[in-house]
């Protein structure tokens, strides 16, 4: 695994600790963690799946087992290196998402055209930050797994764009305990497409972390969303796989 890949993936688990721990919905299983919550689609996951172990098949068995009983997400996350050591015991699974592991070197990042017409700022009510996410991802986000994020400034800053008036992104930044800033959620619903909204909401979230003294931001990207960070100035390091059984 190369460092890059090392540095996104690190800060997107630890993402996802941070939330399970701060809203009860953390398990740490030692050979890998679940955040199960109880009427969110996000963060849904079993992740940070120990792949040195010697047997792999049988703790693939015991993620599987528990995914069929209803007691884990049906969603299991790694990073790309570690999917090819993985993927081979996941019988019945299948990737459902691949995402781009990106990565830029702040300051600098190059300067676009973003959208004129919108207003961005900290997000202060987590039911309106909840709604937006879940329009613009297509999943269910529960408002109280925002609120989880919304506790401690210090790790997670949360902002909300509205155009007209109407609340129509969203974007939030985590730092995790490397001092590496993870832009996560970055989202608009479908109505207000097309007009440049993520490209401003990853401006203003990038300008947030400038000021904050990062140096390094990471993120993972859809397929659409590329192109807009390629865009930025971001490079690609790897892929980030999530499978669910079939």
């Amino acid at each position: 695994m190369t460092q890059e890949e090392q540095i996104i993936i690190n800060n997107l688990f630890e993402f996802w600790t941070y939330i399970g721990g701060q809203t009860g919905t953390l398990t740490d299983a030692g050979h890998y963690r679940v955040v199960k919550p109880e009427a969110s689609d996000w963060p849904g996951r079993v992740f940070n799946i120990n792949t040195a172990v010697a047997d792999k098949k049988a703790l693939a068995d015991e993620i599987t087992a528990e995914i069929i009983q209803q007691k884990f997400p049906n969603n299991i996350t790694f990073t790309g290196s570690d999917a090819v050591l993985f993927e081979e015991h996941l019988d019945g699974f299948a990737p459902r998402i691949r995402q781009k592991g990106m990565l830029i070197r702040l300051p600098g990042y190059n300067k676009v055209q973003e959208s004129s017409g919108l207003k961005i700022a900290p997000a202060q009510d987590a039911a309106v930050f909840a709604a937006v996410a879940s329009q613009s991802f297509k999943y269910l986000v529960d408002p109280r797994m925002v609120e989880g994020c919304m506790k401690d400034e210090r790790k997670v800053k949360l902002f909300t764009g509205t155009e007209n008036g109407t609340p129509c992104s969203c974007g939030m930044i985590f730092y995790d305990s490397a001092g590496i800033a993870g832009l996560h959620m970055i989202g608009t619903i479908p109505s207000h497409g097309g007009k440049g909204i993520a490209t401003a909401m990853t401006v203003r979230l990038l300008e947030e972390c400038i000021s904050s003294g990062k140096t390094v931001c990471v993120l993972h990207a859809s397929k659409a969303g590329e192109k807009i960070y390629d865009r930025l100035g971001f490079t690609g390091a790897s892929e980030v796989i999530t499978y669910s059984r079939m």
